[in-house]
């Protein structure tokens, strides 16, 4: 098991053994940053995920054609834009609570 003996364990910062590691896909937001995303009148917003692995953090947004909502798909291919953005954080050793 991990316990604070393990000399790997000890070699982690709590960033690194964040319950947060994973893949996340966005359900609901009050970010206005986010909501702004879908007032484009070409785009509408698809999903959005973050990918996170400490000390990196990468969030996708997936974008889709409004004309493809409003056309038959026989007509349409279907067709998506993915934005990625990826972030590094590192803990700071006078804020370990947070």
């Amino acid at each position: 098991g991990i316990n604070g003996d393990d000399p790997s364990f000890q070699k982690q910062s709590s960033l690194e053994m964040s319950p947060l590691t994973g893949n996340w896909r966005m359900v609901w937001t009050t970010a206005s940053d986010v909501l702004v995303l879908g007032a484009n009148p070409l785009v509408s917003v698809g999903a959005i995920y973050q990918f996170i692995s400490p000390p990196t953090i990468t969030n996708v947004i997936d974008f889709l054609p409004r004309y493809q909502n409003f056309l038959p798909p026989s007509l349409v291919p279907n067709s998506m834009a993915r934005a990625e953005v990826t972030t590094r954080a590192y803990s700071r050793p006078s804020y370990q609570n947070r």
